[in-house]
């Protein structure tokens, strides 16, 4: 049974990212959960969706603090 996985956060360079992935069981993807939270350099999420939401799902990423910096705005990031 494959287990469909969309996950994301923000590291502490305040770099926010969205991924996916699948895990062959649950007990697979309880144990990429607990490593995921293990290696975190912030916050994290990681949800099951059904494998219509995973096929359709993009990655992205942002760097928040490069974007103020070019940008010339002044933001405030909370960790």
């Amino acid at each position: 049974m494959t287990i469909y996985v969309i996950y994301g956060g923000m590291d502490c360079d305040c770099v926010k990212y969205e991924d996916s992935t699948t895990c062959a069981s649950q007990s697979d993807f309880e144990e990429w959960e607990n490593e995921l939270y293990e290696d975190a350099e912030g916050t994290v999420w990681a949800r099951q969706v059904s494998k219509a939401a995973y096929d359709k799902f993009s990655p992205s990423s942002r760097d928040l603090a490069l974007e103020a910096y070019e940008d010339g705005h002044p933001h405030i990031v909370y960790v």
